[in-house]
């Protein structure tokens, strides 16, 4: 008798984890940051940065499983300042359970700054993943993220993993 209440009381917390708020009427506030350290050698150099990325983004959930918002992103890499703000769209795919693969991509304007110079231009930003759903109101997110900027003839681009979290309400 003791088994079945225990497999019951689990059955009902887990299934409570599978239903998110990533339905038409919501809204989801994110967070994601990345930390990337990376060195490379050029003809006898040797050289090697430390970029902090920051990526908010507020979105409202226009159909089942898509959110339109805006969303920004602020790396900082040795001494140099990329920013960018844009609007943008997010697909959650509809699965059983508590993982939510999703996908999503903004356009905006962005810009560069270095050592009191600064450009700006065209942003591109894309990223896919999966968001863990750890209650009905949290989200885990794990995923890679990639940001282009055509900042007056300047071209940068930036790749790499991100964690987060994402709260809906």
């Amino acid at each position: 008798m003791k088994s079945k209440i225990i497999l019951l009381a689990a059955v009902i917390s887990f299934s409570s984890l599978s239903f998110g708020q990533i339905y038409k009427g919501n809204w989801i506030v994110s967070g994601n940051s990345t930390l990337q350290v990376s060195s490379s050698k050029i003809e006898g150099a040797n050289s090697s940065s430390t970029t902090v990325v920051f990526s908010p983004s507020i979105g409202y959930f226009v159909a089942d499983g898509l959110s339109v918002g805006i969303s920004g992103s602020v790396l900082n890499s040795e001494g140099s300042t990329v920013y960018a703000i844009m609007p943008s769209a997010s697909y959650y795919f509809q699965t059983q359970g508590n993982i939510k693969p999703f996908v999503e991509i903004g356009v905006g304007y962005g810009g560069i700054s270095n050592d009191g110079e600064s450009a700006g231009g065209l942003a591109l930003g894309a990223g896919t993943g999966i968001m863990y759903l750890i209650n009905q109101n949290i989200g885990l997110n794990l995923g890679l993220q990639y940001l282009r900027g055509d900042y007056d003839g300047i071209v940068n681009n930036t790749f790499g993993g991100a964690i987060g979290f994402s709260i809906f309400f």
